[in-house]
């Protein structure tokens, strides 16, 4: 997650969310159904952004691709995921905690920690409870690659229209 998020920088202008959708295209490698998918994700990926195509290149490599897509992996599928959850939540852990800031106080930190363990707990429980999945997205790789191109042309579209309307001249005016 960290290469992603230095490969594709948030931009400068706060109303530029591009970055979100391409992040998301990429982490979506980790979530293909076969090898086929990876690959062709890969693939779609490369063509539309060709800066990353080094990036895209090493992530091919297959044991690269089977550390991050389960269908690329020759391990059993149950272990890769109990491997992927223990993993993916210390980092999330890891991650969250610094939005609360760094160089606390002992008990600053300890009283965070529990903060955090209990909103992970939380969702745990939720996610047990009432089977909330991770996302509600399609099944289908090509079309949420779609969508994902869709909404960035969408916000593209509608920050322009803004800044248009921004320049047009009032009517009425002489």
């Amino acid at each position: 997650m960290r290469t992603i998020i230095k490969l594709v920088p948030a931009s400068q202008d706060p109303d530029d969310l591009s970055h979100i959708e391409a992040r998301s295209r990429l982490i979506g490698l980790m979530d293909c159904k076969s090898v086929a998918d990876f690959r062709k994700l890969a693939i779609l990926i490369k063509k539309h952004t060709p800066e990353l195509e080094g990036w895209i290149r090493h992530k091919q490599i297959d044991v690269i691709a089977a550390g991050i897509c389960k269908a690329c992996s020759p391990m059993n599928p149950e272990f890769f995921e109990d491997a992927r959850k223990h993993t993916n939540a210390v980092e999330q852990s890891h991650y969250k905690s610094y939005h609360m800031g760094t160089q606390d106080t002992l008990l600053s930190a300890v009283i965070k920690s529990r903060i955090l363990d209990r909103i992970d707990m939380d969702q745990y429980h939720n996610r047990i409870t009432f089977d909330i999945k991770r996302s509600y997205h399609a099944d289908d790789m090509e079309s949420r690659f779609r969508a994902s191109i869709r909404r960035e042309e969408l916000k593209r579209q509608k920050r322009y229209a803004v800044q248009e309307d921004d320049i047009a001249p009032e009517k009425g005016a002489s």
